[in-house]
Formats: C-alpha cells, sequence, structure tokens
C-alpha cells in the first residue's frame, strides 16, 4: 500500500491522494471479491454430485431389500424353533399342570397352555408376528404334558425371493432347523 506523508496540503492534492486511495481500495476489494466467488460451486457440478449420490443410493435398494428379506426368514425361523422348545419344556415339566403347544398361523405364532389352540387357556398366551413377506404352513403343534412327545410335523417357511427353511419336530419333539 501507498504510503502517505501527512503535510500540509493543499486541496487540490488532498483530493488526489483520497482519490487514489478510493481507487487503490476498489481494486482491492474487486480482487477480494472474485476470489470469494471463484472458490464456491457451480450449479453443474452441484448436479453432478446429486446425480451421482442417487445412483449409488437407488443401486443399494436391491441388495439392502434381499438382505432384509433373508435376515426376516433366519430371524423368524429361529424364533418359531425357541417357541417349540419353550412348549416342550413347559409340557415336560408339567408347568401349570399342562400340556403346551404351538399355533401357527399365517400371521402369527402363538405358544398356549392347553390340550389344543381351540381348548387353551388365552390367559398364558404369548403371540409373535410374522412379516408379510413371509409364509408358512398353517399347523398347531401340541405337546404332551411329562414326556413332550408330539406329533411329527415339518414346517416349511418360504419368503418372498423363494428361500426355504425348514423346521421338523419328530415324535419324541426333538426339534431341528434346515
Amino acid at each position: 500500500m501507498k504510503e502517505f506523508i501527512i503535510k500540509k496540503l493543499s486541496g487540490k492534492q488532498l483530493f488526489q491522494y483520497s482519490y487514489s486511495l478510493c481507487q487503490y481500495l476498489h481494486k482491492l476489494s474487486y480482487r477480494v471479491s472474485r476470489a470469494v466467488l471463484n472458490t464456491g460451486f457451480t450449479l453443474v457440478e452441484l448436479l453432478i454430485i446429486l446425480a451421482i449420490i442417487m445412483t449409488i443410493g437407488f443401486s443399494t435398494i436391491p441388495f439392502s431389500t434381499n438382505f432384509l428379506t433373508r435376515s426376516d426368514l433366519s430371524n423368524k425361523t429361529h424364533e418359531l424353533s425357541l417357541l417349540l422348545n419353550t412348549a416342550k419344556l413347559n409340557s415336560i415339566s408339567a408347568k401349570e399342570n399342562s400340556n403346551w403347544g404351538v399355533n401357527i398361523l399365517s400371521s402369527t405364532f402363538t405358544l398356549y397352555k392347553g390340550n389344543s389352540f381351540m381348548n387353551r387357556d388365552p390367559a398364558f398366551d404369548q403371540s409373535f408376528g410374522i412379516p408379510i413377506n413371509i409364509t408358512i404352513t398353517q399347523n398347531d403343534i401340541n405337546f404332551e404334558k411329562l414326556t413332550g412327545n408330539t406329533n411329527s410335523v415339518n414346517l416349511v417357511l418360504r419368503n418372498a425371493i423363494n428361500e426355504t427353511h425348514t423346521v421338523t419336530v419328530n415324535q419324541v419333539g426333538t426339534i431341528d432347523i434346515q
């Protein structure tokens, strides 16, 4: 920046110095504002970035959907196995001096106390939902008090992408997942 020496200046000289100082400051502010304006993003650059992010996002949807469908099938298979084991153990231990069973409908698994689902004590019911993308054969599995014996049954769970898991219960109440 130019150095100004303070002296007695005439009006014309003072005007010239102040005018040149204003011009210098104006040029300096113009350079600074242009530098600031050149550091941003253009609309085209922002649209390209947005398109890339959307493409990546939309390409992951099928993978995440399949992952959720597979995990639903696996979770519900293990949940059914646990309910069957709970019913079997409750029957063997003669909990509440009764048989215990699991009723399977299209939308719920129900752990119940009684000789059948129709003759159960609803106060002991524990129901668990089945996701809409899983189908299962409807059935009623009842375990005998003290022995845990039941009828042999194969329960097939199928998800929306046609993967299946099979839960097998044999006559002595052994539960196997395939």
